[in-house]
């Protein structure tokens, strides 16, 4: 069954109102409600990302406390010091 449309009555500020009717005039969509249906729905996938971020920083922030992250300069440094060895055999053979 198809899902059926509400219709609501909002309140824009004269510069809203003024970019919805550019987005239609535009072509792009054919009615103000597609605008606002595009609008709504990149701002709960927005939401949906903010809150990935937020549980990702969480995860870091945990992680570095219980010391299982690494230490970017520390391990360049590793990495050095692996290459020089790496040079200085190479010049003794």
């Amino acid at each position: 069954m198809p899902a059926r449309n509400v219709t609501k009555s909002i309140a824009l500020p004269r510069r809203l109102d003024q970019l919805l009717a550019r987005k239609v005039a535009s072509g792009k969509y054919r009615s103000e409600s597609e605008v606002i249906q595009a609008g709504l729905r990149l701002l709960d996938s927005h939401e949906r990302e903010a809150l990935e971020i937020g549980a990702d920083i969480d995860r870091g922030w945990s992680d570095s406390e219980d010391r299982l992250v690494l230490d970017g300069p520390g391990v360049f440094e590793d990495i050095r010091a692996v290459s020089r060895a790496k040079r200085g055999a190479r010049r003794r053979k």
